[in-house]
C-alpha cells in the first residue's frame, strides 16, 4: 500500500475511489512481491469471498442464478469500477454475453482487463461452485472498440434445487389456499405443517 501510495483509511472506506496510478503501482508491486503475472486474473476471480466486498455479496443475495447476475452486472459493476461501463445479454439460459467499454478518458491496462475476467469467472463460482468458462471475443488492448466476453457455466444441481424451492415458496400459499376450502374438514395445523416441510 505504501509503494501504491494508498493510506490505509482509503481502502477502509468503501466509498473512495483509487486513481489509476494507485492501482498500477499496486498492481506492480503485487507482480513484483508474488512473482505471479497473472494475480490481476486470480484477484478478479476472489473479488465476491472478500470480506473488503461485503457490498457485493449483499446484491449477490438477492441474486440466485448467474444468468440473474447478469442481468444486475450494470448495478453490481457500479459498486467496483467508476472507469467502465458494463452491458449483459443473454445468449441462452446459461450462456450470457457481456460487454465492457472504458468511459471516455479512461486508458485501461491489460491488468485491468485480466481483472475484469476473472470477476467473471468469479461471479460464478459462487453460486455453482465452479469457474465460468469464458472467451474473450474482442479486447480494447487488442484494437477493439470494447471487450466482449461470451460468459457460459454448468448448470448444476444446487441452481434446479433453488429453482424449485423458489416455485415452492410461491405455490405454497395458493396450495393452502386451495385444501382449506377443497377439504375444510382436515386439521389446518397439518396441511401448514405439511407444505413448510415440503418447502
Amino acid at each position: 500500500l505504501e509503494y501504491a501510495g494508498i493510506a490505509p483509511y482509503e481502502m477502509e472506506d468503501d466509498g473512495h475511489w483509487l486513481t489509476q496510478k494507485q492501482t498500477d503501482l499496486f498492481n506492480e508491486i503485487l507482480v513484483e512481491k508474488t512473482n505471479n503475472p497473472h494475480i490481476s486474473r486470480d484477484a478478479g476471480r476472489f473479488v465476491v469471498l472478500s470480506g473488503s466486498f461485503h457490498t457485493i455479496r449483499q446484491f449477490m443475495i438477492g441474486f440466485l442464478s448467474p444468468a440473474m447476475i447478469c442481468a444486475g452486472l450494470e448495478r453490481i459493476t457500479t459498486h467496483i469500477t467508476r472507469g467502465t461501463t458494463f452491458s449483459a445479454q443473454p445468449i441462452a439460459s446459461n450462456s450470457y454475453e457481456v460487454i465492457a467499454i472504458p468511459k471516455p478518458g479512461v486508458v485501461e491496462k491489460p491488468y485491468q482487463c485480466d481483472n475484469r475476467l476473472g470477476l467473471l469467472e468469479g461471479l460464478s463460482k459462487s453460486l455453482t461452485d465452479r469457474y465460468a468458462a469464458i472467451d474473450h471475443v474482442e479486447c480494447i488492448h487488442k484494437g477493439g472498440k470494447c471487450c466482449k466476453y461470451i460468459m457460459r457455466w454448468e448448470i448444476s444441481k444446487l441452481l434446479v434445487w433453488k429453482k424449485i424451492k423458489r416455485y415452492a415458496l410461491v405455490l405454497s400459499p395458493i396450495v393452502l389456499f386451495a385444501l382449506y376450502i377443497l377439504m375444510p374438514s382436515l386439521p389446518h395445523e397439518y396441511i401448514i405443517f405439511s407444505v413448510l416441510i415440503l418447502v
